[in-house]
């Protein structure tokens, strides 16, 4: 029999278990960098605005925001299919990206899977921070029940990389169905000088992971008292931050509520740059009509926008 969690559908065929891998709305995570000031403690936020609609496909909006409230940092779009997959939509490249996948048993190796680089090159001593594709192993799969919680987690590692130092021990890498993954959107591989560290994800105000341990011993039982008071504030005060594209749809003039000094560059749907500039207005009315995607760059945060041209 398979267990469910709020939101968290999961159906068992032939012991494969298919469940829902990213929150439907409403979720919070309040991650920790060990080895910065208490201003880089993050929190990814996934509130309860309508989904956003990228070349056909529904995506969930996730905004990450540093402990100081300076607005957010990044975007980030997902989506969970009906066979136990997350997706993550990259904005840069204009593609979606494997993230996770319910149904992978122990054992098994899901290939292509997106995670967020922070390596040492052994050589140079130089550390990289970048999103590259990897082959995941799954070392087992549990089920935890925990105060009335009950929770589905496959613990992961990355099979060694030659001349790359890094830390990801299967027993603090996880997906968790209706969570995510332990790094929120995306898996993040981590060195000893970037330790971004899970203390607890919160869905539909319910404690779906609790920080336990650090390193080789990180558990994160469900259930329990709140504890993601960092996040929760952030989401209460998210909404004030959210760049805005008006009127959207268009036929072409669009003002985009940022700062003045942002750099902004456009995208059509195939990922072609269109237009670099800067300020709060862009101006689509010699494109032709479609779906644009604008990066919108200031001193204090990056965004994507989604603009419809339409005549």
């Amino acid at each position: 029999m398979c267990h469910q969690l709020t939101s968290v559908a999961c159906t068992l065929i032939s012991t494969v278990a298919w469940c829902q891998f990213y929150p439907i709305s409403h979720a919070c995570y309040a991650l920790t960098d060990a080895n910065y000031p208490p201003d880089y403690n993050m929190a990814l936020i996934m509130d309860d605005d309508p989904d956003t609609v990228i070349d056909g496909r529904v995506y969930q909006r996730m905004q990450e925001y540093p402990e100081n409230w300076s607005g957010y940092v990044n975007r980030y779009y997902v989506r969970s299919t009906n066979e136990g997959r997350g997706y993550m939509f990259m904005p840069d490249s204009i593609t979606e990206y494997l993230t996770g996948d319910t149904a992978a048993l122990a054992g098994d190796t899901v290939h292509d899977v997106l995670v967020w680089n922070s390596v040492v090159q052994c050589a140079t001593g130089l550390v990289f921070h970048n999103y590259a594709l990897y082959d995941v192993v799954v070392d087992s799969v549990r089920w935890f029940n925990h105060l009335g919680v009950s929770v589905y987690r496959q613990y992961l590692h990355l099979p060694c990389q030659v001349g790359v130092s890094d830390f990801f021990p299967p027993s603090s890498f996880f997906w968790q169905a209706g969570m995510g993954t332990s790094g929120g959107a995306c898996l993040h591989r981590r060195s000893s000088f970037d330790e971004r560290i899970l203390n607890c994800a919160c869905i539909q105000n319910v404690n779906v992971f609790l920080y336990d341990n650090i390193f080789d011993n990180i558990v994160g039982w469900p259930g329990g008292p709140a504890c993601c008071s960092l996040a929760i504030g952030i989401m209460e005060t998210s909404t004030l931050t959210k760049p805005m594209a008006t009127p959207n749809p268009s036929a072409g003039l669009f003002k985009v509520g940022t700062d003045e000094s942002a750099s902004i560059e456009v995208f059509d749907p195939l990922g072609r740059p269109v237009i670099r500039t800067a300020g709060a207005t862009i101006d689509l009315s010699k494109d032709p009509p479609g779906t644009y995607v604008a990066r919108l760059t200031s001193k204090k945060s990056r965004s994507f926008v989604r603009l419809v041209v339409q005549r």
